[in-house]
């Protein structure tokens, strides 16, 4: 003999509020991915999106530094790691390669929500994978961000071996890096080395240092 199960209201408008919050995610995974460009040919696929996308995120200081256009951008890059959501890019990662690692030359995101979110785990996940070997100089709000969410600064004497010899220590940890802004004048900028450079070994940081580097990272600037 069949049971007949009888729901309340409350527990039928309960089941299709689950039912329909199922569906929902399904459709938001089904809906975003990462996209990696590895040649040119895929790179100017996405060329002026991305190019968009980080005009806008460099604007707060000036634009972007040493890269002049999205040919440039192309022709010194080797990787572009990027966030879709519903046929729109929402944030971006370029890399060269670099000392036998992944350099990360530039960084944006359009401002939403979504692109905030993943550009931090974009970071996070380059910081707590080591095997990537992937590190860059950070300064300003870039390095305040870098450093909240796992990245392992370097001291200055080995990155001065990264990162070319233009630059100069500042400190223990910052090092002046010369820039070219969008005038085509050369500005000293203060820079930080966060991640995991190749050939050196990953180690704990102690909080202070951390809370240190994000106090001078805020009164340096960009």
């Amino acid at each position: 003999m069949k049971q007949t199960i009888r729901l309340t209201e409350s527990e039928l408008r309960q089941m299709i509020t689950e039912s329909v919050r199922k569906v929902l995610e399904k459709k938001m995974v089904l809906n975003e991915s990462f996209v990696n460009c590895k040649n040119k040919a895929e790179m100017y696929r996405y060329a002026k999106v991305v190019w968009n996308l980080l005009q806008r995120s460099y604007a707060y200081c000036g634009g972007i530094k040493n890269v002049d256009s999205v040919d440039e951008l192309i022709k010194d890059t080797n990787l572009w790691k990027m966030y879709r959501k519903d046929g729109q890019i929402k944030a971006v990662i370029c890399y060269t390669d670099r000392k036998g690692g992944r350099k990360l030359c530039l960084m944006g995101q359009d401002g939403s929500e979504d692109g905030r979110r993943m550009i931090k785990k974009m970071l996070e996940d380059d910081f707590n994978m080591p095997e990537r070997e992937s590190w860059t100089g950070f300064s300003g709000r870039a390095a305040v961000t870098a450093l909240r969410h796992g990245g392992i600064p370097i001291p200055s004497k080995i990155a001065l071996q990264y990162v070319g010899n233009k630059c100069r220590a500042y400190d223990d940890y910052w090092y002046i890096r010369p820039l070219k802004n969008a005038n085509g004048e050369i500005e000293n900028h203060l820079k930080v080395m966060i991640g995991n450079p190749p050939g050196v070994e990953r180690q704990d940081v102690p909080q202070e240092l951390i809370d240190r580097l994000i106090k001078q990272a805020l009164e340096f600037g960009e």
